[in-house]
């Protein structure tokens, strides 16, 4: 049975994510396919503030794809012309160097199944690669909790795994960095620097978690082993609880791992 479950599941940052902070959550997911969009429920101003940065990642899509934004058909978005003008200064396309937007890349690689997509991946003359990822909420993003997160660990690893697709060759991770942009904040870019010891360091912990979770007894978990400050802001508290949960500040994270 539990081999069953894990046939056709692809482990994307956000999963991880998910299984760390509840088993329960992760089992509803993926296990149980419980997924909804609560809009009803939710701030308007959060709704509001998804919407405008889904906007913000197509925009951004257009702009390094070489085609027209269209961003003038909307001119009372002011918010959004003035990200994309920082988005322009911020990184503007070099001719000679090749981008990749809102691109997926998938690993199926003994116990590792990875998914993983990018906002823009680019590749210079020196075939070094820079991930990017566009962060548009108001919140300036910590540098430490960047360095240690799912999404870093994830998606350098999977870039020297299975990026020859994008370059047509091997990668080395010492020509890997990584970039988070917030438009909120654009003079304080955060890069990371990719290396062999925390290549080695992100396979073993990716090998180890998912080894973790393989072998782990979902049907045996209690919810009162999961801190409640979780369960507080979880789509699923109504299912766990038999009571509403605060639907204001629950995460509407979409999956952005191509899932």
């Amino acid at each position: 049975m539990k081999e069953t479950r894990f046939e056709h599941l692809y482990f994307s940052q956000y999963g991880l994510q998910l299984f760390q902070s509840c088993p329960l959550r992760f089992q509803r997911r993926y296990f149980e396919g419980l997924t909804w969009k609560l809009n009803r429920l939710a701030n308007p101003d959060v709704l509001r503030g998804q919407e405008q940065g889904r906007r913000f990642h197509l925009l951004a899509e257009r702009y390094f794809l070489g085609i027209p934004t269209g961003i003038e058909n909307i001119p009372q978005e002011k918010m959004l012309h003035q990200w994309i003008a920082a988005l322009k200064q911020f990184a503007p396309v070099i001719p000679d160097n090749q981008y990749f937007p809102e691109f997926e890349l998938r690993l199926n690689k003994g116990e590792l199944k990875l998914q993983g997509k990018y906002d823009l991946i680019r590749v210079d003359q020196e075939r070094n690669i820079t991930i990017y990822d566009w962060k548009t909420e108001e919140k300036l993003l910590s540098p430490s909790k960047v360095q240690g997160s799912f999404q870093t660990i994830l998606y350098r690893f999977l870039m020297v795994e299975a990026g020859a697709a994008v370059i047509g060759g091997a990668i080395q991770p010492q020509h890997v960095s990584m970039i988070y942009w917030q438009p909120n904040h654009p003079g304080e870019a955060i890069k990371i620097r990719y290396s062999d010891a925390l290549y080695e360091q992100d396979k073993r912990f990716l090998e180890n978690l998912i080894g973790e979770i393989k072998g782990f007894d979902f049907d045996a978990f209690d919810k009162e082993q999961t801190d409640r400050k979780v369960c507080k802001y979880c789509e699923y508290h109504g299912i766990c609880h038999k009571e509403p949960g605060n639907y204001d500040m629950i995460s509407y994270q979409q999956e952005e791992d191509g899932e």
